[in-house]
């Protein structure tokens, strides 16, 4: 199952963002949750979600920062930032360091729904590349 850490100063939306979809189902796992961006970070290092889906702006550290040491240690991470503004210089900065997605809220079931799933796709997508790549290296070796 992939892993998924859940990052939202707001409980409830923590809460409705769990609720809003069956996790187990779409082979998803919540791992963890985090009230702040320090907290979200520690819980990355632990738990090394394969889906981090976060608020931009937190206590602690915000958004923008702990999607930046999210990507340096979990480069694979994909990663959907809901948002309470719609400043388009966030979704900017967003997109500059590698986010999935960008969704304001107050987010819709089937909006949340798709853009995991997309996120699947993307995750799915590079191990079969790294499949192929390793495949591809153990028939190197025999020949």
């Amino acid at each position: 199952m992939l892993k998924v850490l859940i990052a939202d100063d707001e409980e409830k939306i923590c809460q409705l963002i769990i609720k809003l979809i069956n996790w187990e189902e779409m082979g998803l796992k919540i791992a963890a949750t985090a009230s702040n961006g320090i907290e979200a970070l520690e819980q990355a290092k632990i738990c090394k979600p394969e889906i981090l889906i976060t608020d931009i702006r937190m206590p602690g550290i915000d958004g923008m920062e702990l999607i930046r040491k999210v990507k340096e240690k979990l480069p694979d991470t994909e990663i959907i930032i809901i948002s309470g503004y719609s400043d388009f210089s966030y979704a900017r900065k967003a997109i500059q360091e590698g986010v999935s997605d960008y969704i304001l809220k107050p987010v819709g079931d089937s909006e949340l729904l798709e853009k995991v799933k997309q996120c699947c796709r993307e995750l799915d997508k590079e191990r079969s590349l790294v499949t192929k790549a390793r495949e591809n290296q153990s028939f190197d070796r025999k020949s």
